[in-house]
């Protein structure tokens, strides 16, 4: 079994328009070390990788290929390639060991063929880079390609595909039947009226019946299916002739099951439909639609008989498709040979003619470490062995046994021999096969057919033994014009002749032996054949469409998109006769891209969540819009679980997966309307065009600049494989895009520490969620992954991303991991789709793979995407489906990648530019001064649209960043095996700010801080601004080193008031485990955010546990127009209950130190609690206050105050409702009156001081107040 990873790889860096004459390209291929994927415990691959490569995958080998593509001005044209001027290299012991030698030839064989991309022609030539040379074997480093382009005459037999404008289902009333089987069905009268037809007076003339049978679509998109529903031949019994259809009356008419048989060379082939349990026929009674197909009688041709048969060509089949070993894959087994290793079948074959033996073919499955083998014994005498060799992953075979039966029942004993204990055997099917006697069986349908009288011009008569009955047989070679045969009755033979140049089918039967049909009821009138132009394409289970039509009308009225809601009910029924098929989808979508002249579909949403198990076999699961599977069972590489296969919309794509994808395509794999509701919302709120803010200060604002952030993870393998490959993304981003901030968070460059659950890296954790909360818009990983997180070490555990709090600032997430999106398995959510689901956090969209992937061509794949996230085609950014899409169609092996998210969405760039217009006086265009330690800076710029006009009516925010010049990084070399790396980094700011813009233009001041780097270098201004409904961002470079020899008396340290959640806090107060920590700090000179120098970072930490400190500098902000005064906000989380202290520790630009301290009690939130419950002033004579802290922020509804005498009698109630998120409430003003307005004798008072939450909690306390 052999299997190409990627089918087609686009590299636009080399795209060459081809015409008819010769071309020459020059390559060098980047070889790079053997490669070592650890995929599991137990599995790991290893393998020769150069960059681009698509991966060819075998049993036992992955072999890169080579894989170019040319755009061509026509795709009628034939190609002739060579490969000239090659330098080759031998390889070595170890890369020979890794390469499939049965794949390699002297010369290199070169494959070559016309693709098409949005309906626009390439030429694609792969080859395997590698060639024998004598006994050696070498690669090919570099070489050129001479391609010469022939055009070739046009032929008359290429057709596209068309398309009805209106369909069937448009108008009239339809109503819905299922059925299994293949054959002969009635309709009943009961059925009629079960369906709620109405049968008074019903014309058998108006009825008419539609269907398309029920088996599956063909993936090929070259090949035949019926536009729209056809209408299919009936025969309507009218047992009075009284021309109305009454009690008694039936419709026969002829179903396509759920299981086709196909002719093979030596027998037959059956499919069995993966998709769908029935197929469904749809009953119309209107006069004005259809043509009222009947069925009609067929002549015998007028020749004579060539052939002359009495026996046809049997077959039948045993599958029952109940276990998914794996819960992977389109093939399901019939039995499992686990626990249980013996299985009895038994199956039936009419009388064979004489001397003929039957025919049993197995298909069968084995997973063993050792030999294993299944024994099938016949009738207890005739006996089939077929040998399994051991495989690691488990494989399939098929065998043949033929045998003499010794009557018409086939018992048939499979037994699987258990090797091991881990050995496991699956049963697929059965099929049985025998030439039988062309008899009729009482009672029955009988279906025949021969292929040996086929022929070109034969003429083939029948010869049918009745054995007495009065049978009839009807022609059902084209299902859709069913025909009865006129044919010739003598005693007990019935004869019939029939031309025979293709193979026809038969039924015959008698009387009753008619199947039933189920009926469904009736359905609405559609017509998806008359949309037209549309570019976003929502595609809809029926439990989300209102959810649904909400995103498309918020991208019609927001983005000016023309959208479409469609769903999947309704595709089906269209286009695939009311049965699920993955292909139905496919070819709505085509039909689309096929119409469309200046607008066609550029994204594609699924909106529903994918299950392996197409037919709800386990009964849990949650399919509600299929994806495609792979063939296999077992979790390898050969079993895709993608959403590609809808997009791939050019002529003769779609066969196993094979196309580029000629739209973006995205998916919410949602099961709950909570979930829909969650997401749209999300994606509403990205893209919002004013600036989102809460009352929780733990959220930052949709406007801020984490848009201008991207981040970069790495696991810590043995190679630094994942670092290498996360920093190859980052340097692209670096280098080209230079706007963007990058963070690095590789796990390598923490400290790894030993727990009692393994080894962890904390501080790396810590700084992923940090990430999260400050913003970024995008994260990428690179490493281990699955279905519990990242890396080994539990870098991202669930835990994490459900602690999650970045409400307005959603990154998209490129997970280059192993199935980290498994979104298909039973009762499974994919971390992936924890992010996605976050209520008040999480990402906007995730791309991660399904499978396991290769961490080589993830970083491939990694780099187009950043490529196309941030370059623009015509002024304009791409869409996240667009970009996934069109970095899918340019890298190898990334068809187990899916887009969790909306692909019509932008991510959140600015939209206009900002520019430093002046440093101290200077202009930028001709400043040469050096910006360095200690010296007073003053920076002017403007907001510019994107042809550097001043925007003059801009008037909001700048936030400037000044970062010192970038770091060098060693990593910790943590794993004793790897090798140490250094990367760059450009984290140490040297000014945060926030200042106003007035008419485009703005300035800002800060005195540069003493703990700057000396050397000389270039650092970076970074700006982010933004006004009412737009933003905007840009960078500059900025020289910076040495000291101002200016000397600044300045001793003491910054101001600093410290609170919990906001400024009511007093201390001593209690809190809830999650409180924030809130600050605000006041320097003369400003605060020391950098970074470099030690014990100068701003930190906090818990009871005095100066070990554990939490560094703040990036959580720092100044205040508006401001450099000495600023805040930070910094969620705490999991505080254990009881009393604490909290310290944070803050220096001056000077270095100058300055702390401070509280104290706290974590109250745990289960229970509603008060605490410091007082009124003051107490005593007091004509006002006193109320005052009371609790644990319930944002949930406290009414506030009750009863003021008592001491001998208990109620004289004054206050009530109070509280508006604020804060832990403390108050003043509560009091007048010292009684309800009735009378002023109240001096003395002693008690007060009950009652609180209810908004989820019903309440809570009381007691105390006394005194009136002088």
């Amino acid at each position: 079994m052999f299997k190409r990873v990627s089918l087609l790889l686009f590299s636009f860096l080399y795209v060459i328009m081809l015409k008819a004459n010769d071309i020459n390209r020059s390559f060098s291929l980047q070889w790079s070390k053997p490669v070592v994927e650890k995929i599991t415990e137990e599995i790991q691959h290893t393998y020769i990788y150069f960059k681009g490569a698509c991966l060819f995958t075998g049993d036992d080998y992955i072999t890169p290929e080579f894989v170019e593509t040319f755009t061509l001005t026509d795709g009628n044209v034939s190609a002739i390639v060579t490969i000239e001027n090659a330098v080759w290299q031998s390889l070595s012991t170890q890369e020979l060991n890794l390469i499939d030698k049965n794949l390699i030839n002297e010369e290199i064989n070169i494959n070559t063929k016309v693709t098409y991309t949005q309906k626009k022609p390439f030429l694609q030539v792969r080859f395997f880079p590698f060639r024998k040379k004598g006994s050696q074997f070498e690669k090919l480093l570099s070489f050129e390609i001479k391609v010469h382009i022939t055009s070739l005459p046009i032929s008359k037999t290429q057709k596209k595909r068309t398309y009805v404008t209106k369909s069937v289902l448009a108008s009239g009333n339809f109503y819905k039947i299922a059925v299994t089987k293949t054959g002969i069905h009635k309709i009943t009268f009961s059925d009629m009226q079960s369906l709620g037809i109405n049968t008074n007076n019903l014309n058998i003339n108006n009825i008419s019946l539609f269907g398309n049978g029920g088996r599956m679509l063909p993936e090929n998109s070259n090949l035949f299916v019926y536009d729209d529903l056809q209408e299919v031949s009936i025969q309507v019994v009218d047992s009075d002739n009284d021309g109305l259809f009454e009690e008694g009356d039936y419709i026969l008419f002829y179903a396509v099951g759920v299981v086709g048989w196909e002719p093979s060379s030596d027998n037959y082939e059956h499919s069995l439909n993966i998709y769908s349990d029935y197929a469904y026929y749809f009953i119309n009674v209107d006069a004005s639609v259809g043509v009222k197909k009947r069925i009609k009688q067929k002549s015998e041709p007028s020749s004579n008989k060539t052939h002359e048969i009495s026996s046809y060509e049997f077959y039948d089949v045993y599958e029952k498709d109940e276990v998914s070993p794996q819960e992977v894959g389109r093939i399901w087994f019939s039995d499992a040979f686990d626990a249980v290793t013996s299985y009895n079948y038994s199956m039936t074959l009419p009388e064979l003619v004489s001397g003929a033996n039957a025919k049993l073919r197995f298909c069968l499955a084995s997973y063993s470490s050792s030999y294993a083998n299944f024994k099938a014994t016949i009738n207890n005498s005739q006996a089939y062995t077929m040998t399994f060799q051991p495989y690691k992953e488990g494989y399939i075979q098929i065998g043949d046994f033929e045998f003499s039966p010794s009557g018409n029942t086939i018992n048939i004993n499979v037994t699987y021999n258990k090797p091991t204990n881990n050995s496991v055997g699956w049963l697929d099917y059965i099929e049985l096969f025998g030439e039988c006697k062309l008899q009729y069986a009482s009672n029955s349908q009988l279906s025949f057919r021969n292929k040996s009288g086929v022929g070109d011009g034969n003429i083939v008569e029948y010869v049918f033994n009745t054995k007495g009955n009065g049978i009839s047989v009807w022609d059902v070679t084209d299902p859709i014009n069913i025909v009865k045969i006129n044919g010739r009755l003598s005693g007990n033979t019935f004869k019939f002749k029939c031309e025979a140049s293709n193979l026809h089918e038969f039924v015959a039967f008698y009387g009753s032996s008619f199947y039933s049909v189920t009926p469904i009821g009736k359905i609405p009138n559609q017509n998806l054949h008359g949309i037209n132009g549309v570019e976003f394409v929502i595609i809809t289970h029926p439990d989300f469409l209102s959810y649904a039509q909400q995103l498309a009308d918020f991208r019609k009225k927001n983005d000016a998109v023309s959208a479409v809601v469609v769903t999947t009910t309704q595709i089906y029924n269209e286009f695939n006769s009311g049965a699920q098929d993955i292909s139905a989808i496919r070819n709505f979508i085509k039909m689309l891209y096929d119409k469309s002249t200046s607008v066609s579909p550029k994204n594609v949403l699924l909106f529903g969540k994918a299950s392996f198990d197409f037919r709800n076999r386990t009964g849990t699961a949650s399919n509600y819009i299929p994806n495609y599977q792979g063939k296999c069972p077992f979790q390898n590489n050969d079993c895709l679980s993608t959403d590609d296969f809808f997009v791939k919309l050019d002529d003769g794509e779609g066969n196993n997966n094979v196309g580029t994808l000629d739209a973006g395509i995205g998916r919410f794999p949602v099961r709950t309307s909570t979930q829909a509701q969650i997401i749209v919302q999300k994606t509403i709120d990205y893209a919002s065009k004013k600036p989102l803010v809460s009352n929780n200060t733990n959220y930052i604002s949709n406007f801020a600049d984490w848009r201008n952030v991207i981040s970069f993870c790495a696991d810590d393998d043995a190679d630094q494989q994942h670092f290498q490959n996360a920093e190859a993304q980052a340097m692209l981003v670096y280098n080209n895009f230079p706007e963007i901030n990058i963070d690095k968070i590789y796990l390598d460059a923490f400290k790894k520490v030993s727990t009692s659950q393994g080894q962890r890296y904390p501080d790396a954790t810590i700084a992923l969620n940090q990430r999260i909360t400050k913003g970024t818009l995008m994260l990428t990983y690179m490493g281990h992954g699955g279905d519990n997180g990242w890396a080994h070490e539990r870098f991202l555990k669930r835990s994490d991303i459900s602690g999650w709090n970045n409400k307005y600032n959603h990154p998209l997430f490129f997970a280059g991991s192993c199935s980290f999106g498994i979104y298909d398995k039973k009762n499974n959510q994919s971390p992936s789709e924890d992010i996605i689901f976050k209520t008040n956090g999480g990402g906007i969209g995730v791309i991660s793979a399904t499978r396991d992937s290769y961490g080589s061509t993830n970083q491939y794949f990694g780099e187009k995407i950043h490529q196309f996230a941030f370059e623009k085609v015509n002024y304009n950014y791409r869409t996240i489906g667009q970009i996934f899409s069109e970095a899918k169609n340019v890298s190898g092996s990334t068809e187990m990648f899916v887009l969790m998210g909306d692909p019509s969405l932008k991510l959140a760039y600015p939209e206009y530019n900002v520019i430093t217009d002046s440093i101290n006086g200077e202009s930028i265009i001709s400043n040469n001064d050096t910006v360095k330690a200690l010296q007073f800076v003053t920076i002017k710029g403007r907001v510019v649209d994107n042809n550097y006009q001043t925007i003059t009516d801009f008037n909001g925010y700048v936030f400037p960043s000044v970062f010192d010049k970038t770091s060098t990084i060693t990593t910790l070399l943590n794993n004793p095996n790897s090798v140490q790396k250094t990367f760059l980094l450009q984290r140490n700011i040297l000014f945060k700010g926030k200042s106003n813009v007035k008419n485009g233009q703005f300035q800002f001041s800060f005195l540069v801080p003493k703990d700057i780097n000396y050397d000389y270098g270039y650092g970076k201004i970074s700006y982010y601004a933004y006004s009412e409904s737009v933003d905007a961002n840009g960078y500059d470079t900025v020289y910076i080193g040495g000291i101002n020899d200016t000397v600044i008396n300045d001793n003491i340290g910054p101001e600093i008031k410290l609170y919990l959640n906001n400024e009511n806090f007093v201390n001593g107060g209690i809190t809830t485990p999650n409180p924030t920590l809130y600050a605000i700090i006041k320097d003369e000179n400003g605060v020391n955010t950098v970074g470099t120098g030690i014990g100068h970072d701003i930190v906090a930490y818990l009871d005095d546990e100066l070990d554990k400190s939490i560094v703040l500098n990036d959580f720092f902000e100044y205040d508006e127009n401001s450099y000495k005064s600023g805040k930070i906000s910094y969620l705490l989380s999991n505080l254990s209950d009881g009393k604490h202290t909290l310290t944070l520790r803050a220096c001056d630009v000077l270095n100058n130190m300055n702390q401070a301290n509280i104290a706290f009690t974590v109250v745990n939130d289960e229970k509603l609690h008060l605490e410091h419950v007082l009124n003051y002033p107490n005593p007091f004579t004509t006002q006193t206050s109320f005052y009371f802290e609790h644990n319930k922020p944002g949930i406290v509804k009414n506030i009750s105050i009863q003021i008592f005498t001491v001998s208990g009698k109620l004289i004054k109630t206050i009530e109070f409702v509280e508006s604020s998120n804060s832990l403390r409430v108050g003043p509560i003003p009091w007048n010292g009156k009684d309800d009735f307005g009378d002023v109240l004798a001096k003395g002693v008072y008690l007060y009950k001081l009652r609180v209810k939450t908004t989820d019903n909690k309440t809570a009381e306390k007691i105390e006394k107040l005194v009136i002088l």
